[in-house]
């Protein structure tokens, strides 16, 4: 749980300085094996904790490891420092059941989950095509979401980020202009305003908010 949202913000800057190196592409296994990263609130435990799976798993790649904890916590506790700016708002209630699959909160009465990602690969589209066809790119969203735990069709939230190098991972970290514009599109939320389709009989509503400090 997040308790102050400068804590996590400087907790997450200090993954800037490295490398970052996409690794292995997420299973249910190495999510097992790395899953005390729910839990490791700070780079000092994650070292000492890593070097623990590694001394477990002789026949691993240390480093591979490393980066595959890394990784995960970092997006894990950026997505949290997300969540915790939306039911912070007056407007957003949290959902009471942690462990909900596809309600992260609800605005309005309305439930959605949320997902804190990067500006995705798209072959031949760009950011200003990315942006100016919001309903094309929720449709690639949802049919290209990660097969692991949390896969569904249900209400989202995306929180997209962009920046003008490529280091899109890098503005996870920067919390305090999540939170301005997450804020201010709380601030603003109307359904009418939302993307809906319908899957298997049930409506489904998705927004995204941007964060792409180079291009706004």
């Amino acid at each position: 749980m997040v308790r102050d949202i400068g804590e996590l913000e400087e907790e997450l800057y200090k993954r800037l300085p490295y490398h970052y190196d996409r690794g292995r592409v997420q299973n249910n296994e190495r999510d097992a094996m790395t899953k005390y990263i729910y839990k490791t609130h700070t780079r000092d435990e994650l070292v000492e904790r890593t070097k623990h799976l590694a001394q477990q798993y002789p026949t691993y790649n240390k480093r591979d490891l490393f980066n595959y904890a890394a990784n995960r916590r970092y997006n894990f506790w950026s997505a949290q420092g997300a969540e915790h700016i939306f039911v912070s708002h007056q407007r957003v209630e949290a959902e009471q059941d942690r462990y909900h699959q596809s309600i992260d909160f609800w605005i309005d009465g309305m439930p959605f989950d949320h997902k804190t990602s990067v500006l995705p690969k798209w072959r031949g589209k760009d950011l200003a095509y990315a942006q100016s066809h919001r309903s094309e790119l929720i449709d690639r969203l949802y049919t290209h979401q990660s097969q692991q735990q949390r896969l569904h069709m249900r209400s989202r939230i995306f929180v997209l980020v962009a920046a003008e190098d490529g280091a899109h991972w890098r503005l996870k970290a920067d919390l305090t202009s999540l939170q301005y514009h997450i804020t201010q599109y709380l601030d603003e939320f109307a359904v009418e305003s939302l993307y809906s389709f319908s899957h298997q009989w049930e409506q489904v509503y998705s927004d995204i908010i941007w964060y792409a400090p180079d291009h706004t």
